[in-house]
């Protein structure tokens, strides 16, 4: 049996700030995280990790962000 999963990948940003900043107001970032996301990029990598023969079909960009998520992907599996 194969796994497949159809949707996206795309790449989470995640800013860490002390506070929410008040409207119109800019407030320093912390730390920043970027990691792997979407949905069916996410189903197919543990699909992937559990052992199951998995394909993904999804559209991803032509740009750093999108070949490093391929490469991410093809690490999963």
């Amino acid at each position: 049996m194969t796994v497949v999963a159809v949707g996206l990948y795309v790449p989470d940003h995640y800013l860490y700030v002390d506070r929410l900043p008040e409207p119109g107001e800019s407030i320093e970032v912390g730390r920043y995280v970027k990691s792997d996301g979407g949905k069916a990029a996410n189903q197919a990598a543990a699909s992937a990790l559990l052992g199951a023969s998995t394909q993904l079909i999804a559209m991803v960009g032509d740009d750093e962000s999108g070949r490093s998520g391929i490469r991410a992907l093809i690490g999963y599996g």
